[in-house]
């Protein structure tokens, strides 16, 4: 039985469900893998605060320090979060000869190409499994299972907390933010949920995919991204007498002349397997020459999935099997990786929703703007009016971001239009199998 001594820094959510699960789970993990797994010594802050475990002979420090400078540890869970505290942290780690494990996905996504280089100069190697949709192994399907294959798109629903609270203002009626208001109490939101519910979280997540599935090295100006806050529960209810269901996802498409890269509210066909992803769940799509569409569904956050993953990042990098992976593979390297296609060029089908005047020739000025616009109308449905009023709803076939965003300040300037044009994008690319 090898003995393997870890280092540990950050003890919140994850770092206490990493010692849990190293703890429960001991025995089975040196059953089926032959290492006996012992935290060395745990480092945070806050060392006085209860978790609720007995954590035995491991050594408590607030000094990271201790950990990289023990000739023991060899591997250490890096757990903080944040940026530049974390960036300071991993790199005195990895010029210590340390091999890391890390969750931190939003220090990947702005430092990357940095702490990669760092770790191949040192001979290190980090693993980042637990940095992407939680107990989900998509960056180990990309890496490994798919490794072969050319990957035409990956996209999918990669933030729990949007998708709470969209499902819960699909499922119950609620207003955005009733949602909100729900999520925070029952712990899925932050009392600041911006980095949730703007996109960003989900926007880290995007680059680390794009580094693994296309091996392109791309940054947080490279990726359009939108929130969810301007949903209301009219577009929901239009959506839903459409056949479609509003999701948040995180879409990376291969075109022919480049990437396209967003974050953005989606319209997805009921039928589509991600529109019966609901709550905190996550799900990833990927669509490639061979195996053709697959999709992966778990938990994609919380303390127990995400230590999941990274204690299997432990014992991959404890096996040896991680390191040559890590020299090997082109992870955040400059290989010739397609460029990223400006978001005005990429193509998307759009619903929208305009309230006009109910007078005779609107749907008819309408529809001449976006005809000259090179924007076909694939179904068009327009209310009983209101009063004065009347709501006319479209769906287009794909077009081009641009021609549409011209089209929007076209039908804007009309007179009889009473509020700017609502809209979401819809899906364009199919769960289908690939020839």
């Amino acid at each position: 039985m090898k003995q393997v001594k870890i280092g540990l820094i950050g003890f919140g959510t994850v770092g206490t469900g990493v010692v849990h699960g190293l703890q429960v789970n001991r025995k089975h993990i040196a059953d089926t893998t032959g290492f006996d797994i012992t935290i060395k010594t745990i480092a945070d802050i806050d060392i006085k605060t209860d978790r609720g475990l007995d954590i035995g002979s491991t050594a408590l420090t607030q000094d990271y320090h201790d950990i990289a400078n023990d000739s023991e540890i060899e591997i250490v869970a890096q757990l903080v979060g944040g940026i530049d505290t974390a960036n300071d942290i991993m790199m005195y780690l990895l010029k210590h000869g340390k091999k890391i494990v890390t969750a931190n996905k939003a220090l990947l996504a702005y430092k990357g190409p940095e702490l990669f280089m760092t770790a191949r100069q040192y001979k290190s190697s980090i693993a980042f499994e637990a940095s992407t949709a939680g107990g989900i192994p998509i960056i180990s399907v990309l890496r490994d299972g798919l490794g072969g294959n050319s990957i035409h798109s990956i996209y999918g629903i990669v933030n729990g907390t949007s998708n709470y609270i969209l499902s819960q203002m699909t499922e119950y009626n609620y207003p955005y933010e009733k949602a909100l208001n729900e999520a925070r109490k029952k712990g899925y939101a932050e009392e600041d949920p911006s980095l949730d519910v703007n996109g960003d979280d989900a926007a880290h997540k995007l680059i680390l995919l794009t580094a693994i599935g296309f091996r392109s090295v791309v940054s947080m100006d490279d990726i359009h991204i939108e929130g969810i806050t301007k949903i209301n529960q009219t577009d929901i209810n239009f959506a839903r007498e459409l056949g479609y269901t509003v999701k948040s996802l995180a879409v990376g498409i291969l075109r022919e002349n480049g990437l396209e890269l967003r974050i953005h509210p989606t319209l997805l066909p009921r039928e589509h397997p991600l529109a019966s992803v609901k709550g905190v769940f996550n799900a990833v799509c990927v669509r490639d020459n061979l195996a053709g569409e697959t999709m992966f569904y778990g938990k994609g956050a919380g303390s127990y999935p995400t230590a999941s993953a990274v204690i299997a990042d432990i014992i991959e990098t404890a096996s040896g099997s991680y390191g040559p992976k890590f020299a090997n593979l082109c992870y955040f390297s400059d290989n010739g990786s397609p460029s990223v296609i400006p978001f005005s060029e990429t193509i998307s089908k759009f619903y929208t929703r305009i309230t006009a005047k109910d007078i005779p020739g609107v749907v008819a000025r309408i529809t001449s703007i976006f005809s000259d616009n090179n924007i076909s109308i694939a179904s068009m449905i327009q209310k009983e009016s209101t009063g004065s009023e009347a709501g006319i709803e479209f769906m287009t076939h794909k077009c081009r971001e641009a021609d549409f965003q011209n089209a929007v300040q076209e039908i804007k300037k009309l007179d009889f239009v009473i509020d700017p044009p609502a809209f979401i994008r819809a899906l364009d690319v199919g769960f289908e199998s690939v020839g």
